[in-house]
């Protein structure tokens, strides 16, 4: 079964951005989403809270129900519009694609602007003058590929009413880079399913094998949590033994590759693998 999965995997010609774990695959050049945001250095015309300043614009967080609102990943800038938010991409890219998590659904409108030397810049999106406000979540895709460095976000109005400030959780700048031919590196877990053991396991429901598992449910009721204890205080050990790519791990990994949302495919014959896995 296993050399069955892996000549199926082999046989695929694919890229993918989402997959599990540390492992390798050769692949054919093909093109996937890239967020050049991430890396690049933000800036803002306002940022008087240092725990909500511009570098959290582009660290990949969005975490609006988080109950601790200074653990919260956003920019804020405490007045109200005009205010803008401005990211370097450290140098000239090209994107076709712009997402904004906003705070909360209360800009009014804004506009985007784009350069390649920080001085001149061009109105590459103008938003609708929404009244109700525009959504907190904005997918904005540009009518053709763009090339510049520096991408600016304005707020130009809130709506009546709203709390004088402008705040956003995360600002995505993507575009699309070509993954060449070779060997890629894919992030595997290989403890899943392994054998473990402990220096202690006195409880059944609650024995090493949950280690290894793949569940996390903290919140469930207890004797149903899947997790090892060692009813005793520390020093305690886990071992994990015969680490290996299981067939289970191998099903994952090409389910994987197949539902990886960035991947554009150029004459990829993906092969039927009836009867290679179940889920």
């Amino acid at each position: 079964m296993k050399r069955r999965l892996l000549c199926a995997l082999l046989a695929c010609t694919m890229a993918a951005t989402t997959v599990l774990g540390t492992g390798s695959l050769t692949v054919r050049a093909d093109e996937v989403k890239v967020n050049y945001a991430l890396g690049g250095i933000a800036s803002a015309s306002r940022s008087p809270i240092d725990y909500w300043g511009p570098d959290k614009l582009n660290d990949g967080i969005v975490n609006r129900y988080t109950p601790n609102k200074r653990d919260q990943s956003r920019w804020s800038s405490e007045t109200g519009a005009p205010a803008w938010v401005k990211l370097d991409l450290t140098e000239i890219r090209k994107f076709d694609e712009i997402k904004i998590a906003w705070e909360n659904d209360k800009t009014r409108s804004f506009k985007i602007e784009m350069s390649n030397d920080d001085e001149t810049y061009e109105t590459i999106y103008t938003s609708e003058d929404k009244e109700e406000g525009h959504p907190m979540d904005m997918t904005i895709p540009l009518e053709r590929e763009k090339f510049g460095r520096y991408v600016k976000i304005t707020v130009n109005s809130l709506i009546d009413g709203a709390y004088p400030s402008v705040s956003i959780y995360e600002v995505e700048i993507n575009g699309k880079k070509t993954v060449e031919d070779g060997v890629k590196e894919f992030r595997a877990n290989y403890a899943l399913d392994c054998d473990a053991s402990a220096s202690h396991a006195p409880i059944s429901y609650w024995g090493p094998d949950k280690l290894t598992d793949g569940i996390i449910n903290r919140n469930a009721s207890k004797p149903d949590q899947s997790r090892w204890s060692s009813e005793a205080g520390a020093p305690a050990w886990v071992n994990i033994i015969n680490l290996r790519i299981s067939a289970a791990h191998l099903n994952h990994f090409i389910k994987c590759l197949f539902i990886a949302e960035h991947v554009k495919r150029k004459n990829a014959h993906i092969l039927p693998l009836k009867g290679v896995w179940a889920f």
